[in-house]
């Protein structure tokens, strides 16, 4: 009678339960450009990027030092030799 057709009802609700416990969650990330949000998977090539417009967008933002990280400039021979040939 009634307790038929109440564990009739549990019975899919605890199947979705084990289900979803056995799957590992999917981690996302917002891309840093678009803020889009974006799968952190192995399959995806251009994470924490959404796509390869995103990643070059970025790239090109620190390459113009839009982007810096704090700090005080540490010298490299590079910047020395420039100073004795001025």
């Amino acid at each position: 009678g009634a307790e038929a057709s109440s564990s009739r009802f549990a019975q899919p609700i605890f199947a979705t339960y084990r289900e979803s416990m056995s799957k590992p969650a999917t981690k996302t990330v917002n891309c840093p450009s678009c803020q889009k949000e974006v799968a952190w998977l192995e399959e995806n090539k251009y994470r924490p990027f959404c796509s390869k417009r995103c990643k070059l967008i970025d790239f090109g933002d620190w390459a113009a030092e839009k982007h810096i990280i704090p700090g005080k400039r540490v010298s490299t021979e590079d910047d020395e030799n420039q100073e004795t040939l001025q």
